[in-house]
């Protein structure tokens, strides 16, 4: 008997536990935490930074460097600097160009007086020469000073395109040279042959010389050579 009114009261423990278990629960139950969300989305984070690391701070110089207006500093110094390069080479080469300019003109103006005074002496020598073949008919005339004349007077032309041969360039040079031997050799002749030798071949090419340093000389003056 003891032992029916012992297990009694389990029985009535059980059947309260089936009534409160079988109660519905409330719509409350379902809805979970604020505190779990928090941890969750955290959780969840968390994780994202684990599986994509995050990119690095870019430092300051960098930040300078990708700054539109350091971009535009850049470029502008370039553009500038391009320039005065320019600007300096060009500068230089027309220094250039006038130095040798200016050379050239300094040149030229020495080589007109040099050889304007060739020109001068072997007219005033050839002045003299045909004069004392001219005189040479005097019955008085001293032959052998006059040769001697001669002979300083061609000398002295010799001397002066010598002389002056770097700006007469050496074909005027040997042109000129030509007719001072040929006039030389009329003049000698004429003085020192019987009279009546025929002079006439040497005469002919004397005077072709001639005409050949005159049309030197004319091309010279007209700034065509």
């Amino acid at each position: 008997m003891q032992s029916d009114s012992a297990e009694q009261p389990t029985s009535d423990t059980q059947t309260v536990s089936n009534s409160e278990s079988s109660q519905p629960r409330s719509e409350n139950a379902f809805i979970p935490s604020t505190a779990n969300i928090i941890i969750t989305d955290e959780v969840l984070r968390h994780r994202i930074r684990e599986l994509i690391p995050e990119k690095p701070k870019p430092s300051k110089i960098r930040g300078i460097i990708n700054h539109s207006l350091f971009a535009l500093l850049v470029q502008f110094g370039l553009t500038t600097l391009a320039g005065t390069v320019i600007v300096y080479y060009f500068n230089s080469q027309q220094q250039a160009v006038a130095a040798r300019r200016s050379f050239v003109d300094e040149l030229n103006k020495m080589r007109v007086q040099r050889i304007g005074e060739v020109w001068e002496r072997l007219d005033e020598n050839e002045f003299l020469i045909d004069r004392i073949l001219a005189n040479n008919a005097r019955q008085d005339n001293n032959t052998d000073k006059d040769v001697d004349e001669i002979h300083r007077l061609i000398h002295d032309d010799l001397a002066i395109i010598s002389k002056n041969r770097f700006w007469l360039s050496d074909d005027k040079y040997s042109r000129i040279r030509t007719y001072l031997d040929l006039n030389v050799q009329y003049a000698l002749n004429k003085l020192l042959v019987n009279p009546g030798t025929d002079l006439t071949d040497l005469l002919a090419k004397r005077e072709k010389a001639k005409e050949d340093i005159l049309l030197i000389r004319r091309m010279f003056l007209e700034g065509k050579e």
